[in-house]
């Protein structure tokens, strides 16, 4: 082989496959991707002629298009924050044509056969018929192109009269019209089909091992994987990754973390008077150049300051801190037996009158002081949020199948957050 760079075969065009061959071109490999199809995109390309793809017709991303883009190439800022498959297709096919690299691809090209020397070069031999010699080989053809079925077989399958039909032969929900639909688990592929198969009036139930709640891409407005992290050992389902900076004490460089998760797509901050960084995670929020209504924060107020005249002062140094007017969410951090809870939520209440909160609410209480604060709170006519800690699962179980009766709305930020709308108890 050449005594310079190593000559490198990459396999497959579609996402991780083009920005190989882009990276490795630009550092002057020698470098010839294989595509079995005729087009770019893989998996995300409907009705691809290799027969590989699982792409279906009412497809769109389940990881926003702001934490999904290349860094190098954004996605157009026309895009929806869920973008559709035929969006992503023209995008990777973009981004190609961008970077130069599409006459380093050979379309319609399966990878027969790939043999390894002794000497660790590799031998490729092509659905063409050419053989060709390569020092290095990247493979990246994906997962989703076999379909996995169990095994073994349910019991009953055999004798089963209706269609039993594997999510990546699915194409579109038009031959479903008014049927009787059992979606076997409920990772993002069958959520998925969860939502487009009710829309022509099939009856669907999403059947899993674990109990789960299943939470949407928009939370009260906001994208809801920038909102919400889930609890840790909790059975939850969440339509997309949801993510949280939960910036604690002692949390190193805070504000080039809070700036670059900001920069990233983080769009909410969790912080605290305990974790004495309000300074740093305010600064790093105007440091990243994200508008500030775009991005929720959440900060709480220590146990010592519950006191009616104290809360309200200690909530205004929390914003001097931060150097802003009001925070998204503020919460009392820690139950305090030694301050009546009616008097705290009432000081609570006026801290969000006075403009200096928009929601308010409780963190860490058991069931019985949640039940407590909704009585409480109530009495304002408050939204009120209340978490529970990672040491209250089961409490978390309990007070939320008992608030579920109430129309609450779960927000998920490594603990458990309730929110109690205005007269909808």
């Amino acid at each position: 082989m050449s005594s310079s760079l190593p000559r490198i075969a990459v396999i497959g065009a579609g996402s991780s496959g083009i920005t190989a061959l882009k990276t490795l071109a630009e550092q002057g490999f020698d470098v010839t991707c294989y595509e079995a199809s005729d087009r770019i995109g893989g998996n995300w390309v409907y009705e691809n002629s290799n027969g590989m793809s699982a792409c279906y017709r009412d497809l769109h991303i389940n990881t926003s298009r702001l934490k999904m883009e290349y860094s190098d190439h954004p996605m157009p800022e026309s895009y929806p924050d869920y973008p559709r498959h035929d969006q992503i297709a023209a995008y990777f096919d973009d981004y190609v044509d961008h970077f130069g690299i599409r006459d380093r691809i050979r379309f319609e090209t399966k990878v027969e056969h790939a043999g390894r020397a002794e000497d660790g070069t590799w031998t490729i031999t092509a659905s063409d018929g050419t053989v060709e010699r390569y020092d290095a080989l990247l493979v990246a053809n994906g997962h989703h192109w076999n379909p996995r079925w169990p095994g073994p077989a349910f019991p009953g399958s055999d004798t089963f009269e209706g269609v039993q039909l594997h999510a990546h032969s699915y194409v579109d929900n038009t031959d479903r019209v008014g049927k009787d639909v059992v979606v076997l688990g409920i990772a993002r592929q069958g959520r998925a089909l969860g939502r487009w198969l009710p829309t022509v009036g099939a009856r669907v139930t999403l059947s899993d091992t674990r109990p789960a709640e299943v939470l949407g891409k928009a939370l009260d407005g906001l994208d809801g994987e920038r909102v919400a992290l889930a609890l840790g050992g909790h059975p939850l389902a969440l339509l997309d990754d949801c993510d949280v900076l939960c910036v604690r004490g002692g949390v190193p460089l805070p504000v080039p973390i809070v700036q670059q998760a900001l920069r990233l797509g983080y769009r909410h901050i969790d912080t605290a008077q305990i974790y004495d960084n309000e300074r740093e995670v305010g600064e790093g929020m105007r440091a990243s150049g994200v508008k500030r209504n775009e991005v929720f924060l959440t900060t709480k107020v220590w146990t010592t300051h519950f006191s009616p005249n104290d809360l309200g002062r200690s909530a205004k140094e929390g914003l001097a801190r931060l150097r802003m007017t009001e925070v998204d969410l503020l919460l009392l951090h820690w139950p305090n037996p030694q301050v009546p809870l009616a008097e705290t939520l009432g000081a609570l209440a006026r801290v969000k009158q006075l403009g200096l909160a928009r929601h308010i609410g409780v963190s860490n209480f058991t069931v019985a002081l949640i039940d407590e604060a909704v009585e409480h709170v109530e009495q304002f006519g408050e939204v009120v949020e209340m978490e529970a800690g990672r040491g209250f699962i089961e409490q978390v179980a309990v007070s939320y199948t008992h608030l579920r009766a109430h129309e609450t709305v779960l927000d998920l930020v490594c603990r458990l957050l309730l929110e109690k709308k205005k007269n909808d108890r």
